[in-house]
């Protein structure tokens, strides 16, 4: 691996470490969300999830995959469904914007630490 692609992944590691959930589970009904958009370079990732203090946050990361500049942002929602409205909201936004729904190509690992 080159050192630019290297350096591409280490930030997008970054944004992961910070959005990907533990493990993809339902919190009283109300399951953790995270959505991924992708045009040509840039990307964008949303992950809705209920911090330890059980307020609902909505985490946005977006950048571009060929240089080292990335953005996060953590918004507190009043509710689950707030959440969903938010990420709603940002969905119509990307996709004016000309980004498309990316698939998922990491595989989620459950760790027992007991």
């Amino acid at each position: 691996m080159g050192f630019q692609a290297l350096q591409i992944h280490k930030i997008q590691a970054q944004c992961a470490d910070l959005l990907f959930p533990h493990c993809c589970s339902s919190l009283n009904g109300n399951t953790q969300l995270i959505v991924r958009w992708r045009k040509e370079q840039e990307y964008y990732i949303v992950r809705l999830y209920q911090d330890l203090i059980g307020d609902w946050i909505v985490t946005q990361c977006w950048g571009d995959s060929t240089c080292s500049d990335s953005t996060v942002t953590h918004t507190v929602a009043r509710s689950y469904q707030a959440g969903r409205n938010l990420l709603k909201e940002i969905n119509r936004e990307q996709k004016q914007r000309g980004f498309r729904p990316a698939k998922r190509d990491e595989i989620q690992l459950g760790f027992d630490f007991n």
